[in-house]
């Protein structure tokens, strides 16, 4: 419930951590959250405050902050959210003032791939096709480079394609 969990100096830290420990409760009895394969999941969470952005981002998951210095590139940390609501220390966090901000990009891995993996674009270039073609041209673009290499030869990976989100949060008034 919203206030159970203290925020600290981290308080999407906290939110996150209190998330974790209200569903392993909900699942403790039925599952095993201590099996390495229990079901986990990447996070990523923008929140305005005031004139202020803050951002959380946790495992295989990239937020890029479009500013006047050019696209910063923020990749989430080690652990992901599953049974221990300790991994939320791991993720990745900070603040932004609005002023500073055209976008906000939150993008999954598979989504994020054009760039970090296959070295189609830079992260200025995804961006820019996500800002200026759509969340949707992204991932034809990137499917489609997946498709020459269905085997994972050219780029080594686990599977053909991943999970591919975007969001795209315009800031309104920013810059």
């Amino acid at each position: 419930p919203e206030g159970a969990h203290r925020p600290g100096n981290r308080p999407l830290v906290a939110r996150l951590a209190g998330a974790i420990a209200d569903v392993a409760a909900a699942h403790r009895a039925t599952c095993d959250l201590a099996h390495p394969y229990t079901p986990s999941a990447t996070v990523m969470a923008v929140r305005v405050r005031g004139d202020v952005l803050d951002y959380l981002v946790l495992a295989d998951s990239t937020l890029l902050l479009d500013g006047p210095r050019g696209v910063e590139t923020v990749i989430g940390g080690r652990g992901f959210a599953a049974g221990d609501p300790s991994v939320a220390e791991q993720a990745i966090t900070g603040t932004v003032p609005l002023a500073e901000l055209r976008g906000v990009m939150l993008l999954t891995d598979g989504a994020s791939r054009l760039a970090d993996m296959f070295h189609h674009t830079d992260w200025a270039g995804l961006a820019r096709i996500v800002r200026e073609e759509g969340p949707e041209a992204l991932i034809a673009r990137t499917r489609k480079v997946e498709a020459t290499d269905p085997e994972g030869v050219r780029w080594p990976r686990s599977k053909p394609s991943d999970d591919a989100t975007v969001v795209l949060m315009e800031i309104l008034g920013g810059m």
